[in-house]
């Protein structure tokens, strides 16, 4: 399977269930800041990744537009 095949299911799985995929991608920010630090870059990778499974068509916070910036050191707000 060629890494492009891979996102791609990635990517309509999450769109499928999209509050378990954003759980993943916080579990996995949390264990990439506890081993490499760099929170700031990890939420906002952890941010870009999200937004590929919210789709086009999601309200502008829930793409991660508008509303307040997220807390330092945390995601950000649901």
């Amino acid at each position: 399977m060629k890494l492009r095949d891979l996102k791609d299911k990635l990517t309509h799985l999450g769109r499928q269930h999209p509050e378990q995929a954003e759980q993943g991608v916080d579990r996995a920010a949390g264990a990439a800041k506890e081993r490499f630090g760099h929170g700031e870059q990890i939420d906002k990778a952890a941010e870009k990744g999200k937004e590929q499974f919210r789709g086009p068509d999601a309200p502008p916070q829930q793409r991660g537009e508008g509303g307040p910036p997220p807390p330092e050191g945390g995601p950000p707000p649901r």
